[in-house]
């Protein structure tokens, strides 16, 4: 059997982003945070997988006309379909090769309207959903433990950006394909939920021209497996070290009336791995004009990756390779800079 020639050849994920919601109400970031977790995905020193590994399930587009919900995507039964088609994807392999098995893991990355389900821990509704209609979801940890007992996968990946009101007489919404015991076997499982049971999750406009928005906790998600999270001894991007960070930097995201704390479920004493930070980082001189001027240093996904401030006309920073470019906190654009080695700026 023949493998792809990618980091991790036997991971697939399933990535649904929906924003058109024709009987609910329109969203703004879940597509296009799903977008940005999906290049994570494929990325040689992200999650390494194999595009044919991957399916992004499709949703309708900002600017398409609809009116009627049964007309909108992604339906529940879409989603579906590309779960389990993955599961029989990895079946067939581990038939193949059951030595392989440990080396399998599938990632279901969900955003858009969600809510916390009458004996569930937090559900997506599909794009179908409308308020007399509110069964069409994927509740988590159905879904979870339909994929656990089954066992085609050694670990079980969910990150879910969604809110997570109370709406008990709401019920979940279970997986449509049948059930399947599969031999006994240790799976792992990692549920990342973006905000603690009743309450919302946010985005933020990143862009006012474009309308641009990005939810906070993809943002810090994609942080911390590129590699902020991990452990400043060992490098180690794993479970253990995602939870910690993602608290700490939605509480930092937080304002007035505004606070969201991300909640992470699963195997902690054998945590899942998600890679090891090797980038070098380096010297980086700013050579200030104005010192009274607080600068932003945001990295290619515009997210900030420092600050350049203080009473000092020179401040040094460490930054990693990679493309930057400065903002002034009243969304001035400053210089672009590329960091390959020791750099200085003038700002």
């Amino acid at each position: 059997m023949q493998l792809p020639d990618v980091p991790n050849p036997l991971h697939m994920a399933v990535v649904v982003g929906i924003n058109r919601y024709p009987g609910l109400t329109d969203l703004r970031s879940a597509r296009q945070d799903a977008q940005r977790f999906a290049e994570w995905l494929v990325a040689v020193d992200g999650g390494g997988l194999h595009p044919d590994n991957v399916r992004k399930v499709e949703a309708t587009g900002d600017e398409a006309p609809l009116d009627d919900p049964f007309n909108a995507r992604p339906m529940k039964v879409h989603i579906d379909h590309a779960i389990q088609e993955l599961e029989q994807r990895a079946a067939i392999v581990v038939r193949q090769r059951p030595d392989l098995w440990k080396q399998t893991r599938i990632y279901v990355y969900l955003a858009g309207h969600g809510f916390l389900p009458f004996g569930g821990r937090g559900a997506l509704l599909t794009a179908e959903a409308t308020a007399n209609l509110p069964g069409a979801n994927i509740e988590v940890e159905r879904y979870v433990e339909r994929l656990r007992a089954a066992t085609e996968f050694h670990e079980i990946v969910v990150f879910m950006d969604c809110c997570r009101d109370f709406a008990i007489t709401v019920p979940a919404g279970e997986p449509t394909w049948h059930l399947k015991q599969g031999v006994r076997k240790p799976v792992k499982t990692l549920v990342g939920f973006a905000a603690t049971a009743g309450d919302p999750a946010f985005a933020v406009v990143r862009r006012k021209d474009s309308g641009e928005s990005r939810g906070w906790f993809t943002a810090s998600l994609l942080r911390a497996l590129r590699g902020d999270a991990a452990d400043p001894e060992t490098g180690l991007i794993s479970a253990v070290q995602l939870a910690p960070f993602l608290e700490c930097d939605l509480v930092a995201r937080s304002r007035p009336g505004m606070r969201q704390i991300p909640e992470m479920i699963g195997t902690m004493t054998d945590p899942i791995v998600f890679g090891r930070r090797s980038r070098s980082e380096f010297p980086v001189r700013f050579h200030r004009a104005d010192v009274g001027v607080e600068l932003l240093i945001l990295d290619g996904n515009l997210e900030t990756a420092g600050r350049v401030k203080g009473p000092d006309p020179t401040v040094e920073l460490h930054l990693p390779q990679a493309r930057y470019q400065l903002v002034a906190q009243d969304g001035r654009s400053g210089s672009v800079f590329t960091v390959n080695g020791a750099t200085d700026v003038s700002c």
